[in-house]
């Protein structure tokens, strides 16, 4: 069982290095020692990872990739590849949900110092949204999906970065130790591609 998390602003931690002056170190923590099993998707996961979301965007990387398979977090409710004109609903425990995150620390860490470590994290990334939700198979309840800090990345933005993977694995380390550094440990971050509509 996790440990307790804060429940009041006044348990958030506050730091001078609230704001990092690099993305190498977040509040003294060296960024790169983090998530040392960190990988890309492949192809199949970053495709089927949201199979079941209505939008399907593309799973660019996530914190828990080093430890967690992909297919026990997300996985398609039908081989993505078979029965396509089926409607997906017909199978709703299996499909993947965005829901408010309802109680969670974050709520309250948000606001004092969590936001500013995220968005600093961030820095370098062309990202265009950052949602607090919690992600997880409908079969699930709420408590169960993990809280996900969900970055979007236009696909445009991402054909332009050199080296798209490196980029992305330094920002998800950044993360991680901006959730860290608020006793977030719970808290996971995935980035995907993301189409902003206005």
């Amino acid at each position: 069982m996790a440990s307790p998390l804060p429940t009041s602003p006044e348990k958030c931690k506050e730091s001078d290095k609230s704001t990092p002056s690099n993305i190498e170190e977040t509040d003294g923590v060296n960024v790169d020692a983090l998530l040392p099993l960190l990988e890309p998707p492949g192809d199949f996961e970053a495709w089927a990872y949201y199979w079941a979301l209505p939008s399907q965007p593309k799973l660019l990387g996530r914190t828990s990739s080093g430890t967690v398979p992909w297919w026990r977090l997300s996985e398609p409710h039908k081989e993505p590849y078979e029965d396509l004109d089926e409607d997906p609903i017909s199978e709703p425990e299996n499909d993947s949900v965005l829901r408010p995150i309802g109680p969670h620390a974050i709520k309250e860490c948000w606001q004092v110092s969590t936001s500013r470590r995220v968005c600093a994290a961030l820095k370098g990334l062309p990202w265009d949204s950052v949602d607090l939700l919690r992600i997880g198979r409908a079969s699930l309840t709420p408590r169960e999906r993990p809280v996900v800090v969900w970055v979007g990345v236009s696909p445009k933005a991402i054909a332009e970065i050199e080296a798209p993977w490196d980029l992305i694995a330094s920002k998800l380390r950044a993360v991680r130790a901006a959730l860290d550094a608020d006793n977030l440990t719970d808290v996971e971050c995935e980035i995907r591609t993301s189409e902003i509509s206005r």
